[in-house]
């Protein structure tokens, strides 16, 4: 089912507002806040948890198992680059719920490029019929508006029809809050702006690194914010280096420190080359950003 968001400008207001045909908003106020929880789906009973992807990771699925009520849920989590892509590998969080082993497994993810921003329903005491709804991602790792997807429900057809229910302030959700015991008691969304790491695309800001790079190292022309590490590497006319020169006026090819052709290096064999950088005489800051890159497995 796809529904169209149309932005609400800077005023805040409710967070998600269903308007004449068909057309679905969520609020915008970037000066509030971008932590908020959406309102929970379901019964009073059961235990409290808490499912979380981490701080550079946004929710894009759900798992478990569901027959005439939800049984068990978990999350779907993957990391994105600074323009709201995918990239690595999807992850599953842990589970919360009951064991019954004879209800059918589910699955829903979202498509790449989007993000569980809002749930919808049917309820009583537990959770019986689950959908989550996706929207595109954009810069920096908010929520872009325009078309929606909710993907086909989990769970039965008894309860209460509840929801929609959708993160605020155009961020997307990042978790789950949920009650369980037998079954899923209640669940709804926790919502956050991720931290949105750098990569050989994605540039280096002083939004996904603590480390001061704004700061020129000695003569460079050019601070180390704003640039990426593809950049910081094969292009001459990025000069981040305390010497005012690009990476490639001295790496140019094998019989060259590190040898290998700055300019044409590509981006996983520059990944493979990142330790043997780490252990040369370099600037520390660009050791602990290239090995922080390689760490988060050379993403774009």
């Amino acid at each position: 089912m796809r529904h169209r968001h149309r932005p609400m400008g800077w005023v805040r207001a409710l967070a998600a507002l269903t308007l004449a045909g068909g057309w679905t908003a969520i609020a915008r106020n970037p000066a509030a806040a971008q932590t908020n929880n959406t309102t929970m789906l379901g019964g009073a009973g059961g235990s409290s948890a808490t499912i979380s992807c981490n701080a550079d990771e946004v929710l894009v699925g759900i798992k478990g198992r569901a027959g005439f009520y939800v049984d068990r849920i978990g999350g779907i989590c993957t990391h994105i680059d600074g323009t709201g892509r995918w990239i690595g590998n999807r992850r599953d969080t842990g589970q919360r719920g009951g064991s019954n082993s004879s209800a059918p497994t589910f699955t829903r993810r979202c498509e790449s490029g989007y993000a569980v921003a809002g749930i919808r329903g049917r309820a009583g005491m537990f959770v019986d019929r689950l959908q989550i709804i996706c929207y595109r991602l954009s810069t920096g790792g908010m929520i872009a508006g325009g078309t929606s997807r909710t993907l086909s429900a989990v769970g039965g057809t008894g309860g209460v029809s509840k929801g929609p229910y959708y993160c605020q302030d155009n961020v997307p959700a990042r978790g789950l809050r949920v009650r369980y015991g037998s079954y899923v008691d209640a669940t709804g969304l926790g919502c956050s702006r991720p931290i949105v790491g750098f990569g050989w695309i994605a540039t280096i800001h002083t939004g996904n690194t603590n480390e001061p790079v704004t700061t020129r190292l000695g003569s460079a022309e050019d601070a180390i914010s704003g640039h990426s590490i593809g950049q910081i590497v094969n292009r001459a006319d990025v000069k981040v280096r305390a010497d005012n020169m690009a990476c490639q006026s001295c790496h140019t090819g094998s019989s060259t420190p590190g040898g290998f052709n700055a300019a044409t290096v590509s981006r996983s064999a520059f990944c493979g080359l990142v330790p043997r950088f780490a252990n040369a005489n370099k600037p520390p800051i660009l050791k602990t950003l290239f090995s922080n890159w390689r760490n988060r497995g050379c993403v774009d």
